[in-house]
């Protein structure tokens, strides 16, 4: 069996981010133990061998724990992987936020009973998937929202799922050091959500009326058939010129051609008039909607309202809604998941709030305007509430990719369908090359263009 020593403070964090990655992702048991050393090492008893790694993260926070600030000391650093070893999909280069080696070059020596490698993984890990950075800071955009532009960490980081990465360079030392080792392999993962902000066009009938006269005029036969425009509406149904209605209908019929189930989250109540929609659960034409979704084996999220991310009271109330008119016949389901509403999230009270509510699962963590891993990992894991020192039963799905972040002027602002089609398959291919979830988010509303259709009927095979 493996044994990590471990230097002695912050046990709790140490043994979460530990479980993480050997038994979690290794599926490999393990024994934790406290040395009074200033770094982990990694062994197993019966094979003189050890992987030794540095502590900087713990240490260098130790005089001051979640201390306010919004600067963070990081110097992010490429190292390059030497021996011939490789990362499958990403090469033979990683990048480091916590590290204590001047060198670039990381290499392992056969010969050597204890080898170094000089990042910080466990550091690192807890550092993202705390969401540490965004809990001492006080920066936010209009919508109370860490973004990363505010981050110490740059973009190139929040491209790649860098804890991943470096679990998978971790796995490499520890099989060149312990040749029998097994790990359970994982196969990357499809997962296609929407949320379902505007279940029908709230723009007016007007918006309706328009897409009717094109409806006609585009109907060649239409005089030969003598129908009149009542006729056409109540044949046709006024839904299907409603375009956020079609929009739902499309990602249901496309998903259902290919096999997919989808997973659509819907606001069950009003929180805050201008950007929660008023058509609540309780309204006849949603319980449609989400009756419709049910049939096809898709799941019902909740997508809690504007003001609940940091709201024990107002999430309360929309969750108890919830289960009154959860829009299927049956009872509510045992396990409820969640995404934040315009991904509205604060480290220091939402994963509390999340836990204390009993929410099973939720997939909020992604930035509004930039698509990638903002908590560095494609994996689900546990969320962890930092204000109470304490590990959440609450597992997060990462969001990896919303399509308004790539498409919108405040994201990315890439409108050319080739460029947007290849940044998102390579994300896509990021997960799948490490066995992790992509996880998509198209929005019902937002098939605007000819060619988001295209895009996303590739996106999603």
């Amino acid at each position: 069996m493996i044994e990590v020593l471990i230097p002695e403070n912050f046990t709790w964090a140490k043994e979460y981010c530990i479980d993480n990655i050997f038994k979690k992702r290794y599926g490999l048991d393990v024994t934790i133990k406290k040395h009074d050393k200033k770094y982990y090492l990694i062994n197993i008893s019966e094979i003189n061998k050890n992987i030794k790694l540095p502590d900087i993260f713990f240490k260098n926070e130790s005089k001051q724990w979640l201390k306010k600030r919004n600067k963070f000391n990081i110097a992010i650093k490429e190292f390059v992987l030497d021996d011939g070893i490789q990362i499958k999909g990403f090469g033979n280069k990683i990048y480091s936020i916590f590290h204590n080696i001047e060198k670039t070059i990381i290499k392992f020596d056969k010969e050597k009973k204890t080898n170094f490698l000089p990042v910080d993984i466990f550091g690192s890990l807890f550092f993202m998937f705390s969401s540490y950075e965004e809990y001492c800071s006080d920066l936010r955009d209009s919508h109370l929202r860490f973004s990363e532009k505010q981050s110490c960490l740059s973009k190139a980081i929040y491209s790649l799922p860098i804890i991943d990465i470096q679990i998978e360079l971790l796995w490499i030392f520890c099989m060149k050091s312990f040749p029998n080792l097994e790990r359970k392999v994982s196969n990357g993962v499809m997962r296609v959500t929407c949320d379902v902000d505007h279940p029908y066009s709230q723009r007016s009938l007007f918006i309706k009326s328009k897409n009717i006269v094109k409806f006609l005029f585009n109907k060649r036969e239409y005089q030969k058939k003598t129908n009149t425009l009542k006729k056409i509406i109540i044949k046709e149904n006024l839904n299907n010129f409603d375009t956020d209605y079609a929009g739902l209908k499309y990602i249901l019929n496309k998903n259902k051609e290919i096999g997919n189930k989808v997973i659509f989250y819907s606001i069950p109540q009003q929180t805050y008039w201008r950007y929660d929609t008023n058509l609540s659960w309780k309204d006849k034409r949603t319980r449609i909607i989400l009756n419709e979704i049910s049939k096809n084996g898709n799941t019902i999220g909740i997508h809690p309202g504007y003001n609940t991310f940091n709201n024990l009271n107002n999430f309360e109330k929309t969750l108890k809604f919830a289960k009154k008119y959860w829009p299927i016949k049956k009872n509510p389901p045992t396990y409820i998941i969640s995404r934040q509403h315009y991904l509205r999230w604060d480290a220091q009270i939402t994963p509390e709030i999340l836990n204390t509510l009993n929410i099973d699962e939720d997939s909020s963590l992604g930035f509004a305007n930039f698509p990638g891993f903002r908590n560095g990992t494609c994996f689900p894991y546990f969320l962890i509430d930092l204000k109470n020192e304490k590990i959440t039963d609450v597992t997060e799905i990462p969001l990896i990719l919303m399509e308004s972040s790539v498409f919108s002027k405040n994201g990315m602002n890439i409108n050319d369908p080739a460029e947007a089609y290849q940044f998102m398959n390579e994300l896509k291919m990021k997960c799948f090359n490490l066995g992790g979830v992509f996880t998509l988010l198209w929005h019902n509303s937002n098939f605007t263009e000819d060619f988001h259709h295209e895009i996303y009927e590739n996106i999603i095979k």
